[in-house]
């Protein structure tokens, strides 16, 4: 083969294997150490992936003009959106990183509503590939009571539930149970973290209940948790044994890998799917008599802190299923 000929095939090689790469974008904040370990990750792999640290829209410049290109720069370098094949919508920043004092909170308020929508509409006209998950999906989701719901419909076992501030509602529903009552937050605010907890209603008034409509459930004795993190098809679930309500503040505690039934683990597809998420970490818990109760799922979870304790290889499983898609 002549020299020519070489540089020729090595060329059309080349654009072959451009051609059959994956684009991944990851959309999240400066630090969230789950984007950056996942980036890390596609980066060892045969993938091009780039990560929009949303909190700093201002380092990025971005347009979008109808009749053109969009276009979008990253670190110094243009983007094609045309060529990204998915983006995982991680956590997008609402609050971008300011110069301290430069604007008053007003002003603040005021650049946060613009950026977050900005990015998201940007991607949204001129983005066409797959979306993990998408943002509709990603807000529709978050709704804890829309994913009782359809929880629900899959089968699923759910605790009985009341979204309330009404005191006569709430006190009613406390009767019922006989006291064994929980408290969640509808949504945690990012500055203030509500862990479920038990419901004293002989220390919450009426006017503590009226003020901040609250989820309450009917209490699931047990000490067996379930963390089942689906990647599409992909499940992976982790047994947290502990005795607390919330295992969450603390996770020094037994935790192991955990096999779930067929059945129940094809329920828990098919609810990501009718939630029309591509990703979701979900919790369970097993009742005392060994039966699965289904409390919540959360689109963009964390998940990395299990891989040490349980020695499943998430990181790994999740980038491989990044560039699947």
């Amino acid at each position: 083969m002549t020299q020519k000929a070489q540089k020729t095939q090595k060329k059309q090689t080349t654009q072959k294997t451009q051609k059959t790469q994956k684009t991944v974008l990851i959309v999240s904040g400066t630090n969230d150490l789950h984007a950056l370990a996942v980036r890390r990750e596609l980066g060892s792999r045969d993938c091009h992936v780039r990560f929009l640290a949303c909190d700093r829209i201002r380092d990025h410049p971005l347009s979008f003009e109808y009749g053109r290109e969009p276009t979008l720069v990253i670190g110094g370098r243009g983007l094609e959106v045309g060529a990204v094949s998915t983006v995982w919508w991680r956590r997008p920043a609402l609050h971008q990183r300011l110069p301290v004092g430069a604007l008053d909170d007003d002003q603040v308020h005021f650049v946060d509503t613009n950026a977050t929508a900005t990015l998201r509409s940007f991607l949204s006209a001129s983005f066409r590939g797959t979306w993990v998950s998408s943002p509709e999906a990603t807000d529709r989701a978050g709704d804890k009571i829309h994913q009782l719901a359809v929880a629900r419909q899959q089968g699923l076992r759910v605790p009985d539930t009341l979204l309330s501030n009404d005191p006569s509602a709430v006190r009613d529903f406390h009767r019922r149970h006989h006291g064994r009552v929980i408290i969640k937050a509808a949504r945690n605010s990012g500055r203030v973290f509500l862990a479920t907890c038990p419901v004293d209603l002989d220390r919450i008034s009426d006017a503590q209940i009226r003020a901040v409509p609250g989820i309450y459930q009917e209490w699931i004795p047990g000490t067996a948790h379930l963390r089942v993190n689906c990647f599409g098809d992909e499940v992976h679930a982790a047994l947290i044994e502990t005795d607390d309500l919330d295992w969450r503040p603390n996770i020094n505690v037994p935790v192991t890998p955990y096999t779930l039934d067929p059945a129940l683990e094809r329920q828990l597809i098919a609810l990501l799917r009718a939630l029309d998420l591509k990703v979701g970490m979900m919790d369970l818990k097993l009742t005392d008599q060994g039966d699965p109760v289904w409390f919540e799922v959360n689109p963009q979870g964390q998940f990395l802190f299990l891989e040490p304790l349980t020695g499943q290889g998430l990181l790994a499983s999740f980038a491989d299923f990044l560039i699947r898609q």
